[in-house]
C-alpha cells in the first residue's frame, strides 16, 4: 500500500518546527548508489579544523590551509604566500583565500591520483578550481566529506539539513548534503495543526486538544514526503539507505486532564530596625494536568521499488502518561 493513501492530505499541511520532541539519532549501514549514466564532478568546499576540506562529487579529495580571517589574508597577501581560487559554479560561487604552496601540493596530489600527473607550473591557470574536473579519467573514490569533517561542524549541518528539508528548501538541502551532513539520523517533523491553533501546548486546552500529525524517520522518507525526488535522488548518492530502515507516523494528541489550586510560601531573613527578621512572601496559583498520547500509529518503511509504505501498528493499550503539572 502506497504511502500517498494517508488519510490526510500532506501538501496542504505546514512542517515549521519539532515543537519540542527529542530529536531522536538512529545511525544505520550506508548503501552507496552507483548511477553509470550520470558523473557527478561537482566541486564544493566547506571549512573545518581551520582547513579548507574539497570534495568532488560525493567523495573528499582533500584539504588546503585557508586563510579566513582579515588579519591573515592581509599578511598572507602582502608576503605572497596566498592566492583567490574560485569554487562552485555560476550560481553558489565562492572565492576562497588559500595558500599557494599547499593548494600546489593538493594539485599534483590530485593529478597523479585522477589525472595524467601533468600540471601547469602556473597556478594562475588553476583560479578556477571547476577546472580539475576537465581532465578526471578516473572514478572519484575515497570517504564522503562527512566522515572526514569535525564532528561539531557535522553535526551542525544535519540539523539545518533537516530544516532545510522541512521548509522544501532543495538548493540549500544539496549544499548541505555534499558539505558534510549525516545522511541517516531519524528526525521529527510535525504535519499542521488540527482544531485551535494554541500559542503554547498548554493554552485553552479545556476547549479543544492540541493535535497534530506527525512524522518519525530519516531524511530519506521526508525527501519522500515532499515530493522531491532531487533531494531523494541525492540522499541515496551519499550513501542513504532505504533499506532496513523504519519511521513511524502517527497523530499527537495533548489533553486537559484537571487543575488545582496551589499555595507557595517563602520566609526570607531581613533586618528590620536593626533587629535580626523575617518576610514572609505568600503566593498563589494553579497548577494544570495534561496527558499526552498517540493515535492513529502507522509504521513507514521501503519497498523494493523505494516506494514509501505504511502499515497500521497494533495498540493493546493506550499510549498515555500523565504529564508532569505545569503552572
Amino acid at each position: 500500500m502506497s504511502f500517498y493513501s494517508l488519510d490526510y492530505p500532506y501538501h496542504s499541511v505546514n512542517i515549521n518546527a519539532d515543537n519540542g520532541f527529542r530529536r531522536s539519532e538512529v545511525e544505520g549501514p550506508t548503501e552507496p548508489i552507483v548511477f553509470p549514466n550520470k558523473k557527478d564532478n561537482k566541486i564544493v568546499s566547506t571549512i573545518s579544523n581551520k582547513k579548507l576540506y574539497i570534495g568532488v562529487g560525493t567523495k573528499f579529495v582533500g584539504t588546503v590551509k585557508i586563510y579566513n580571517n582579515f588579519i591573515t589574508k592581509f599578511f598572507a597577501r602582502i608576503f605572497g604566500w596566498s592566492m583567490e581560487v574560485s569554487f562552485g559554479d555560476k550560481i553558489d560561487r565562492e572565492v576562497r583565500c588559500i595558500d599557494k604552496e599547499d593548494y600546489k601540493k593538493f594539485i599534483e596530489v590530485f593529478s597523479k591520483k585522477y589525472w595524467d600527473g601533468y600540471i601547469d607550473e602556473d597556478l594562475n591557470k588553476y583560479k578556477e578550481i571547476s577546472c580539475l574536473t576537465d581532465r578526471i579519467k578516473k572514478e572519484i573514490d575515497g570517504e564522503y566529506m562527512r566522515d572526514v569533517i569535525n564532528p561539531k561542524d557535522r553535526d551542525k549541518k544535519t540539523r539545518e539539513l533537516e530544516n532545510a528539508i522541512k521548509e522544501r528548501n532543495e538548493w540549500k538541502a544539496e549544499a548541505l548534503i555534499r558539505t558534510g551532513a549525516a545522511v541517516h539520523k531519524a528526525f521529527i517533523a510535525r504535519l499542521g495543526n488540527l482544531g485551535n491553533q494554541h500559542s503554547s501546548y498548554n493554552a485553552d486546552l479545556k476547549l479543544v486538544p492540541h493535535q497534530f500529525y506527525v512524522i518519525q524517520g530519516p531524511p530519506v522518507m521526508h525527501a519522500k514526503l515532499i515530493d522531491s525526488e532531487r533531494i531523494f535522488n541525492l540522499l541515496r548518492e551519499f550513501g542513504a539507505p532505504t533499506k532496513h530502515i523504519a519511521g513511524e507516523q502517527f497523530l499527537y494528541i495533548r489533553e486537559f486532564e484537571e487543575a488545582s489550586n496551589n499555595s507557595n510560601f517563602n520566609m526570607a531573613p531581613n533586618i528590620q530596625n536593626g533587629l535580626p527578621g523575617f518576610t514572609l512572601d505568600a503566593s498563589r496559583g494553579m497548577s494544570k494536568r495534561f496527558r499526552d498520547r498517540k493515535e492513529n500509529v502507522y509504521n513507514l518503511s521501503f519497498n523494493d521499488q523505494d516506494e514509501l509504505v505504511k502499515e497500521k501498528k497494533p495498540i493493546d493499550k493506550p499510549d498515555s502518561e500523565p504529564s508532569n503539572p505545569a503552572s
